[in-house]
């Protein structure tokens, strides 16, 4: 269930990452909303593409989806367009579990860059330990 769940949300992660490197870019009162409008358009083509995708896949046969293999109806519709072959459905859910690993690797990035940038500002406690750039490297 819950990688069904987070499987539709896919299309739809990310697409805050040109409002994070805003303060980066040349120009950034104008690339930025941009960035921003062009991410958001992308993210929704993505997902959209994605749930067209599984709603294909599925041939139509919605009512079979529950009654899979597996708990999760993403995994019987693949298994379903695979022809309930299972390294196909297994190929397909390796990839979502690879997206998810790296999802969180992207959560972690905007969640250090949102820290370091409170501490860089002292709105944390103990900002001065935390907002310390090692100038060895």
């Amino acid at each position: 269930m819950l990688i069904g769940l987070l499987n539709a949300c896919y299309g739809f992660s990310g697409y805050e990452a040109a409002g994070h490197m805003s303060e980066e870019t040349k120009n950034a009162s104008e690339s930025a909303p941009k960035g921003i409008l062009f991410a958001c358009i992308s993210t929704a083509l993505t997902g959209l593409a994605f749930l067209l995708g599984l709603l294909y896949a599925s041939e139509g046969n919605l009512d079979g989806i529950d009654e899979g293999a597996s708990d999760s109806k993403v995994v019987n519709i693949f298994s379903i367009a695979f022809d309930n072959k299972i390294p196909g459905a297994l190929a397909m859910t390796c990839l979502l579990i690879i997206n998810l690993f790296f999802a969180g690797f992207s959560s972690m990035t905007v969640t250090s860059r949102i820290g370091f940038a409170m501490a860089r500002d002292g709105a944390i406690p103990f900002s001065s330990f935390f907002a310390v750039v090692d100038n060895n490297t």
